[in-house]
């Protein structure tokens, strides 16, 4: 909890998806990530998903590796589902990052089994 700086206690379902959207938007701004679009949209209860977010961005390389790192401490319970980096043709030295992210429902995992490993 203190590594990932969440807490469970404090997190409420109804206000969690803004609250993970707002973080991840300033760890973007923190590491010097231009942000670009964001959506969001439902997650799928079966896989006991809140949301799903839909982010673009671009930087330069350390920026983009520096907010990829900060995502783990946004004090969300999120994963990050898809990424893709490409070239910015139109400015050197600098890529466009999309990502996919998914806020999991926490309360579902709390009571959930144990997954084998």
């Amino acid at each position: 909890m203190e590594e990932f700086h969440l807490d469970p206690a404090k997190l409420s379902k109804a206000s969690a998806v803004a609250e993970a959207s707002s973080a991840i938007q300033k760890a973007a701004a923190a590491g010097g990530v231009q942000g670009g679009p964001i959506r969001e949209s439902p997650g799928r209860s079966s896989s006991k998903e809140l949301a799903s977010i839909k982010l673009e961005g671009s930087g330069q390389l350390p920026a983009v590796t520096s907010f990829l790192h900060r995502l783990e401490s946004v004090g969300s319970p999120l994963i990050i589902d898809s990424v893709q980096i490409t070239p910015d043709n139109m400015r050197p030295g600098m890529i466009k990052l999309s990502l996919t992210i998914i806020i999991l429902d926490f309360e579902q995992w709390k009571n959930g089994e144990i997954p084998n490993a």
